[in-house]
């Protein structure tokens, strides 16, 4: 066993470590947004002054205008002119057109104007050249209505939340229980049992990145796995934990020039992730993933956009934990999430968890303890429609074998454990023959337009009724 370590630079701190075994690993290189093909069979083009370029030309790539992009593009075998940056007209001849990193450099030395890289690339037997500032970005194309058959079905992961090549949140309060849920489900996934009542739909290779230490993530899943009596041979190769304070994961800083991604850390991230086969990631909790300002709409829709796009590619369900701000008291929805709203717009799934209260706990008929239960709901579900019922989860309480006198002996740490809880169905033993009586009583006559009941008539109607709050009351007979 070794281990390899990314360190992309000292702009983003952020650095990658990963295990694998004694076999060659994929270095984790920078990868290039750009293809061209063929380059080097572009031929030159006929006549002595180089022609525009033509507003029909094909557009293969965006390209960005200095002299170290010029230089990049060359290194790769692709041959480069200079072009005005105001005009577009090629400041050279096009057999000009080299991969030659000093004649490049002696190019920018030598035009007194501004100029920027073009590529010259063949069409009709004709040399043009591509720049940015020339051509629209943009380009419609044109739909193909095929058989709905042939048309890849969607990869739902686990239930309704987790689906491959697109992002997931879960929005709730420090301590209501997102870290133990997202703990269980990573089991879930990683051994393909129903342990919270949702069955994944393939066995899954997980990825979880936390911000506590590497001993605390290991107390929360060896918790879980002695509650739900799961041994390392049913996790091994499936599951991969990584501790944010010696594993940051810094796709953005914030600069003088806005948001920065850092591509090298997207392209570890991708690297790793395709290196161990990973099928789900979860990233517990969000905020610690950038250093960009929270209420900065652009910013986080960039941070967003990058990990949307890194799930894209790698083919993984990403899910992302983000904090919500201080409701107030009242109850956690997704709008609640902490800063600008764009990480829930990326998402196409996000739940809100929320802590069962005092008087929800008395319509149970169970005792309140603070904490113990909590609920999730759909707060937002683009593919499907939101569930027409909450899902109520237990945290129950496990006794880790750690004391420091001996695995026999108490002392050790308890730890809570998410479980799947059924909220008591308040009406499961009422019989129709109850039914029947509150009708009965019902129809016994008119009732009077005045709401307030009366003593007489609120007690027969508790009489047939035990229980009810409400006690239409009938009127009196008239002598």
């Amino acid at each position: 066993m070794h281990e390899r370590y990314f360190n992309p630079g000292p702009r983003t701190g952020a650095t990658i470590k990963t295990h694998a075994p004694d076999v060659a690993v994929e270095p984790l290189i920078r990868a290039t947004p750009y293809e061209f093909k063929d380059p080097a069979s572009i031929p030159p083009r006929n006549g002595p002054e180089p022609e525009p370029f033509d507003d029909d030309a094909v557009i293969i790539a965006p390209i960005r205008t200095e002299l170290g992009r010029a230089c990049e593009l060359a290194e790769g075998g692709v041959r480069v002119v200079p072009v005005d940056r105001k005009t577009g007209r090629p400041l050279v001849m096009a057999e000009d057109a080299t991969t030659d990193l000093d004649v490049i450099r002696k190019w920018w030395r030598e035009f007194d104007r501004p100029i920027a890289v073009a590529v010259a690339i063949v069409e009709d037997n004709r040399t043009r050249y591509w720049t940015q500032s020339q051509a629209s970005l943009i380009s419609a194309k044109q739909f193909t209505l095929r058989d709905p058959s042939m048309i890849p079905k969607r990869e739902w992961l686990y239930g309704n939340h987790l689906i491959r090549k697109f992002g997931s949140a879960t929005i709730a309060l420090g301590g209501v229980g997102k870290s133990s849920l997202e703990t269980v489900e990573a089991l879930a996934l990683a051994t393909q049992r129903s342990l919270l009542g949702i069955t994944p739909r393939q066995r899954c290779r997980v990825w979880y990145w936390g911000e506590d230490p590497i001993e605390e993530l290991e107390r929360r899943f060896a918790a879980a796995c002695i509650h739900y009596n799961i041994s390392n041979e049913d996790i091994e190769g499936y599951l991969f934990v990584n501790s944010g304070r010696d594993c940051k994961i810094v796709i953005a800083t914030q600069t003088r020039n806005g948001a920065t991604i850092a591509e090298p850390v997207v392209d570890g991230l991708l690297a790793t992730i395709r290196h161990h086969s990973i099928d789900v990631v979860i990233i517990d909790p969000f905020i610690k993933s950038h250093r960009v300002p929270e209420n900065d709409n652009g910013a986080m829709d960039a941070v967003a956009e990058t990990w949307i796009g890194i799930a894209d590619a790698a083919n993984i369900a990403l899910e992302l934990s983000h904090h919500s701000r201080k409701a107030g008291g009242a109850e956690v929805t997704v709008e609640h999430g902490r800063g600008a709203i764009a990480l829930i717009n990326a998402c196409r799934s996000a739940r809100a968890l929320n802590s069962m209260t005092p008087e929800e706990a008395a319509k149970c008929g169970i005792e309140y303890r603070k904490g113990e239960y909590f609920r999730a709901d759909d707060g937002k579900a683009n593919m499907v429609l939101p569930a027409e019922k909450a899902i109520w989860y237990r945290l129950q309480s496990v006794a880790l074998p750690n004391s420091p006198l001996g695995p026999s002996f108490p002392g050790g740490d308890w730890i809570g454990v998410a479980t799947r809880w059924k909220r008591p169905d308040l009406t499961a033993d009422v019989t129709a023959t109850d039914f029947e009586r509150v009708a009965a009583f019902i129809r016994i006559g008119n009732w009077r337009a005045d709401p307030r009941p009366r003593t007489g008539s609120a007690m027969r109607w508790s009489r047939a009724c035990p229980g009810s709050r409400s006690r239409p009351t009938r009127p009196r007979s008239k002598p």
